[in-house]
């Protein structure tokens, strides 16, 4: 089954006095689709490049994990991640309620 990924161009500017730098310890990306709010969170740091086989898709070079990073005062920070769903944490395994795979968005359902 193929799930629903996600690649952003996120840009960070902190226009703190010298000295305040800032720390960013997650990026996540919050979303709905049919009255069903997703949220995925940051896996990798990436790359976007063409495909040289298929012109309507993309893959990705250069590509780390994703980890803590800082923006230091008066500088920006700009870079492409790469989001995929993940189980949801809130949900506790005797809460029959609660579904861990909520955050999976089966591409059939977002793209017909």
């Amino acid at each position: 089954m193929a799930y629903l990924h996600v690649v952003a161009t996120l840009v960070y500017a902190n226009s703190g006095q010298p000295s305040y730098n800032a720390v960013v310890f997650e990026e996540t990306v919050s979303f709905k689709v049919m009255d069903q709010v997703y949220k995925f969170s940051n896996h990798m740091f990436v790359t976007p490049m063409p495909s040289p086989t298929d012109k309507k898709r993309s893959t990705y070079k250069d590509r780390s994990s994703s980890h803590a990073f800082v923006v230091n005062a008066g500088s920006s920070e700009a870079h492409d991640t790469y989001f995929a769903p993940s189980p949801d944490p809130e949900c506790i395994s005797t809460d029959a309620s609660c579904d861990p795979d909520r955050n999976y968005l089966q591409v059939t359902t977002f793209v017909d």
